[in-house]
């Protein structure tokens, strides 16, 4: 069984920030000091997917909208995988 990292282990790495907006996410990647790390983006998010939130069903935008998130902040860029 894997023991899950405390949160003080967990404060010592960069984290990825998400705001939930209307209808666009705002990213960033914060260091353990509480910076951001490079640029923060805006993504804005397709009608469909920013209406689905609020039922919790995904709209046919749903995946697409987050596509730019995940290759802007690669998993080992954030000590994350």
């Amino acid at each position: 069984m894997t023991v899950p990292p405390s949160l003080d282990e967990l404060r010592r790495h960069p984290v990825v920030a998400v705001d939930v907006n209307d209808a666009h996410l705002d990213v960033a990647v914060i260091a353990p000091d509480g910076n951001p790390l490079g640029t923060p983006l805006t993504l804005d998010l397709p009608l469909a997917a920013a209406s689905a939130s609020v039922t919790g069903h995904r709209g046919a935008g749903g995946a697409d909208a987050t596509a730019p998130c995940s290759a802007a902040f690669p998993p080992h860029s954030c000590g994350i995988g």
